[in-house]
C-alpha cells in the first residue's frame, strides 16, 4: 500500500442520521401537552350599548370551583386568560 486514496469515499451522513434516529428512540424529547381551557374575553355594555369601564367580571370553573376575577378597561373590554 502506498497510502494513496483509492478514490472511493464514504459519506458519514447516513450513519449520523441513523445515530440521531436511535438516540431519538432512546431519549425522546418531551413535548408540551395540549392545554385544557381557553381565554374568555368580551365587552361589558349597558342596555343602551354604552361600554362600562372598570366593571368587575367574575368567571367560575364549575368543575374545579376556581373563580377568576378581572376588571374591564376604559373601553369596557375584559380578558381572562387560562
Amino acid at each position: 500500500m502506498n497510502g494513496h486514496s483509492t478514490g472511493w469515499k464514504r459519506s458519514s451522513a447516513p450513519c449520523l442520521a441513523l445515530i440521531a434516529w436511535g438516540l431519538g428512540m432512546i431519549m425522546p424529547v418531551p413535548l408540551p401537552a395540549q392545554m385544557v381551557g381557553g381565554t374568555l374575553s368580551g365587552t361589558i355594555t349597558d342596555p343602551s350599548g354604552g361600554v362600562i369601564p372598570n366593571a368587575m367580571v367574575s368567571a367560575k370553573n364549575t368543575a374545579t370551583g376556581v373563580t377568576r376575577e378581572v376588571t374591564t378597561d376604559t373601553a369596557g373590554f375584559y380578558s381572562a386568560p387560562n
